[in-house]
């Protein structure tokens, strides 16, 4: 029985290299799809903040996204598709993802501190 899970985990991983989708026609660098993943997190916290004004967001939308990075949607999809065959690779690109947002945040906690300071100052 012991040998049982190491058998079934080469199976698994063969029969999964057996069904990767061959890569797009255009394949975008992991670190553009990095960046678009970024910029589309990004975007969907600009959604569904109400701090963000509408007319920004009649600006940056999902075709901004596309002309930013000169990328069709559909092309988009197919990388996406591709690289979500790769667990291990996408997750090491979201950990890298997760770090730029609290490397932003933290900016934005200290932008915020700094206004306060300055607002506290005035007020005195």
């Amino acid at each position: 029985m012991r040998n049982f899970l190491p058998l079934c985990v080469l199976l698994f991983l063969g029969c999964e290299a057996l069904t990767v989708n061959p890569p797009p026609k255009v394949l975008l660098p992991q670190e553009t799809m990095e960046d678009i993943i970024y910029d589309r997190l990004l975007l969907r916290t600009m959604e569904s903040s109400r701090l963000v004004k509408e007319d920004s967001l009649k600006i940056f939308n999902e075709d901004y996204i596309l002309r930013k990075y000169q990328v069709e949607d559909s092309t988009l999809q197919q990388n996406l598709e591709y690289y979500s065959q790769f667990p291990r690779r996408m997750t090491s690109m979201y950990v890298r993802i997760e770090a730029r947002l609290d490397h932003l945040l933290d900016s934005l906690d200290q932008l915020a501190k700094k206004e306060n300071e300055k607002l506290e100052k005035k007020e005195d």
